[in-house]
């Protein structure tokens, strides 16, 4: 029993630990657009029409809570801080509910390994509740409440359900498929007698909830057409536009090598065992044995994976291998225990799925959506590890799930996200650490290039800049913490920003001739134009041609082009 609490008492140190140095670093562009995104809907821009942003209903929760900060600080100064703490604490709830569900029927080992896992890996390694997070942790409560509803049989907890997937939808618009497996879920494990009450119930509060968001939409975005509008949307993700067929064909090449690896492992691992056990011992122990030398090689690919600070999701590798892992064992499960590792996983995949659809990223990169189908594989691992007869394939096991908390708590520590968007990831050893000390983003810790750009450009847009000026910056790797430099309007359609799509621009200030720019900000480096921006021929043209700047001022990181 007292090694139980030193274990628990270890384990809650670690993810404190994570929570705070996730709270003061891994400042990320993303993060940029998110805010942006929450900003002008505080500003008063309209839903639809005066917003393009592809993932502009996720900004609710961000919105809200930086109308918190606003409110009682009267500026934006330091709101990405606030608003990292309030990611950090909405996870660690999430991560405790999840742990308070689990250990009615799984041990307080399974359970609080469970929460850790899901509190330390994040989709994008931020701690925002932006789009990505909000995706995953909503999908956790859709899935939680199922569970609940299960076992107390109280259509309370359904309702619960329901609302969390709509708000999952919110945060990713695809995520409506996740309604087929939670309806498939509810319809196969329903006592009978409540079963079509339940799936009236579910559908009736998804369709009443997803009618009263329509609306509102409507009413924010005015008269108009929507369709119109949808698909100008639609048409600013400059990152996502491969054909349907090229995106399915580089996602098949994705899982044939990413099956290839993990086969190939499991494969060795099954020929050194039989050398282990010799060729009269039982198929179940190798199997064990097997499994336990898999575990190993993985968390060395994952240990040279964190040392090596290359690649941000290439232990994505492991995410597969446990989730296969804990569908092969689910033969050891319990009705019970099963019934919550399919609905979770289920529910996860078809969220992971959703995400696939919106994105051409390679499923490596995707693959830390799969955080709650990951989490739950310590369930069939765990009732693996219990009815082991062999104590040091007992203790192998247990060392292996262990040590895989301890190489995330390591990745958290170690891997940092900077805010020149240049390098996915970074170690702490070999990237000079600044701190922010103006702007949005001050008390954040990134890289020595961003703490600088952010200082500086607060500076540059504050003396140059007035008060609510319409204000664009052109940048094809966006800092938008610019925009809540001062009282300034978002003049673009969309905070993505990138200049290759400026001919559809056009439409919208004609539509919107309110947010014409007043001063176009352009990336730029020690007084250069940024070449990435330089020859974007179409924008260059429309610089010049059609937005006619009568003033040039070129500053540090950007040049402003002033209209009168």
């Amino acid at each position: 029993m007292a090694r139980k609490r030193l274990t628990g008492i270890i384990l809650i140190l670690m993810l404190a630990a994570a929570g705070i140095v996730w709270t003061f670093t891994n400042l990320s562009l993303d993060e940029g657009y998110e805010t942006a995104m929450a900003y002008r809907f505080l500003s008063g821009d309209r839903l639809v029409f005066e917003m393009w942003e592809p993932h502009q209903t996720s900004a609710f929760l961000t919105a809200f809570l930086m109308s918190l900060f606003h409110g009682v600080t009267g500026t934006y100064e330091g709101v990405i801080l606030f608003l990292h703490a309030c990611g950090i604490v909405l996870r660690g709830l999430v991560a405790f509910f999840i742990f308070k569900v689990l250990k009615t029927d799984f041990t307080p080992e399974v359970s609080g390994c469970a929460a850790a896992f899901f509190f330390m890996i994040s989709p994008k390694d931020l701690a925002m509740p932006e789009f990505s997070n909000l995706q995953v942790w909503f999908g956790a409560l859709c899935f939680l409440f199922i569970i609940l509803y299960f076992r107390k049989k109280n259509m309370l907890y359904l309702i619960l359900s329901a609302l969390s997937l709509c708000f999952e939808i919110i945060a990713y618009p695809s995520c409506i498929i996740v309604f087929i497996p939670a309806m498939l879920l509810i319809r196969h494990y329903a006592d009978p007698e409540d079963r079509a009450r339940a799936l009236i119930l579910y559908t009736s509060v998804c369709v009443v909830a997803g009618f009263l968001f329509l609306s509102f939409v409507r009413v924010a975005a005015g008269p108009g057409d929507i369709l119109e509008a949808l698909e100008n949307i639609l048409n600013q993700e400059p990152s996502h536009t491969v054909s349907l067929w090229g995106k399915f064909l580089a996602y098949f090449k994705d899982l044939a090598w990413i099956t290839a690896v993990v086969v190939g492992i499991v494969f060795i691992a099954i020929k050194i065992s039989s050398r282990i056990c010799g060729k009269d011992a039982a198929p179940k122990r190798i199997k064990r044995t097997s499994i336990l030398i898999s575990n190993g090689v993985m968390l060395v690919l994952f240990l040279v994976n964190i040392i090596s600070a290359k690649d941000r999701c290439f232990y994505g590798i492991l995410f597969y291998y446990l989730i296969i892992l804990g569908f092969v064992l689910t033969r050891e499960l319990p009705f019970t225990e099963r019934r919550v590792f399919y609905t979770g996983t289920y529910i996860s995949i078809a969220g992971f799925a959703a995400t696939l659809l919106l994105t051409d990223l390679p499923i490596i990169v995707s693959s830390p959506y799969l955080v709650l189908a990951v989490a739950l594989s310590v369930i069939p691992i765990g009732r693996f590890y219990a009815m082991d007869e062999d104590p040091k394939l007992r203790t192998g096991i247990r060392i292996a799930v262990f040590a895989f908390v301890f190489l995330l708590f390591a990745r958290c520590i170690y891997i940092r996200t900077p805010l020149t968007g240049r390098e996915q990831i970074c170690s702490v050893l070999n990237t000079d650490l600044s701190l922010i000390r103006k702007g949005p983003a001050k008390g954040m810790i990134t890289d020595d290039f961003g703490a600088r750009k952010q200082v500086d450009s607060y500076d540059e847009f504050r003396n140059l800049i007035p008060e609510g000026s319409n204000v664009w910056i052109v940048d094809t790797l966006c800092d938008n913490l610019g925009y809540m430099y001062g009282d300034y309007m978002v003049s673009a359609p969309s905070v993505i920003s990138d200049p290759k799509f400026v001919p559809g621009f056009d439409r919208y200030w004609n539509n919107n001739p309110r947010k014409l720019p007043d001063v176009v900000a352009v990336s730029a480096y020690e007084g250069e134009l940024s070449y990435e921006v330089s020859v974007k021929e179409a924008f260059m043209k429309w610089l010049k041609e059609e937005y006619r700047p009568v003033r040039t001022v070129y500053g540090r990181f950007y040049h402003y082009y002033f209209r009168e």
